[in-house]
């Protein structure tokens, strides 16, 4: 055990459908994304074209601690 407390990836829990989140790297189709909220990144994969780092996403499924995702709707200007 580690004095002080747990190691971060004990924290680690599955994302939900309908969270929003940012792509920390490109989906190719598989890359790093950090929910809104959330302190660590998790595993997603784009439900379909490669989605650009910085964009927004919103999970669609999850399968295991890995999104699924796809780009959420644009912002309103």
């Amino acid at each position: 055990a580690f004095a002080g407390g747990a190691p971060a990836a004990e924290f680690v829990r599955a994302p939900r459908i309908g969270e929003i989140a940012v792509a920390l790297t490109p989906l190719r189709p598989v890359g790093k994304v950090l929910i809104d909220g959330e302190p660590a990144e998790v595993e997603a994969r784009s439900s379909g074209a490669v989605i650009d780092a910085g964009a927004r996403v919103r999970v669609i499924d999850v399968e295991g601690l890995r999104a699924v995702v796809e780009l959420a709707a644009e912002r309103v200007r």
